[in-house]
């Protein structure tokens, strides 16, 4: 069954007993910032079960906002993935600093520049197709628009590889390898 499927059944069950979006947005926040907790307590094991289920209850609010058409302003929803890759990056390295080598730090850095170029194209591509975006959207993604929209298309067939959930996604792998290789 595709997450989708699941998504669309706790979308119904959020209009059935009247749960408002707010909640769930507070909901990721609140399993994040307990994550970090047992992180900072050696508890890595039940970090990673925390973070992961924030991710994806952040994922479900997006689902449930996109389909609604009620995304909120762009500052908050950026501002709310900035804080939680922020916690989570002085958190994990505050633990993990001496086990952290220039490798790792390259690793990491590439993938969140391929997960930045495939949301530029992405939003390049919605922007084409006649959808409205900030001004900085429309800023940061004007040498990617003077590219055709078929190849646009193309290459996003292999860039959606990261996203910024499937990133998220690789880089909670780094931290289990550097917390396994410890």
């Amino acid at each position: 069954m595709k997450l989708d499927n699941y998504f669309e059944r706790g979308s119904k069950y959020l209009k059935k007993k009247s749960i408002e979006l707010w909640l769930v947005t507070t909901a990721t926040l609140t399993l994040n910032a307990f994550g970090i907790l047992y992180l900072l307590q050696g508890e890595f094991y039940l970090f990673i079960a925390l973070i992961l289920t924030s991710q994806i209850v952040d994922m479900f609010d997006k689902y449930n906002r996109n389909k609604a058409k009620q995304n909120t302003n762009f500052n908050y929803n950026q501002m709310l993935e900035w804080v939680k890759l922020l916690t989570i990056f002085f958190a994990f390295t505050r633990v993990y600093s001496n086990h952290i080598t220039n490798n790792i730090i390259l690793i990491v850095f590439i993938l969140l520049i391929l997960s930045n170029i495939d949301y530029s194209i992405k939003s390049s591509i919605e922007i084409i197709e006649g959808e409205e975006k900030e001004s900085q959207i429309m800023f940061w993604t004007k040498p990617y628009r003077k590219i055709k929209l078929q190849t646009l298309k193309n290459i996003r067939l292999v860039s959606c590889l990261f996203n910024e959930n499937l990133t998220f996604f690789y880089i909670i792998l780094v931290m289990i390898f550097i917390h396994v290789s410890n």
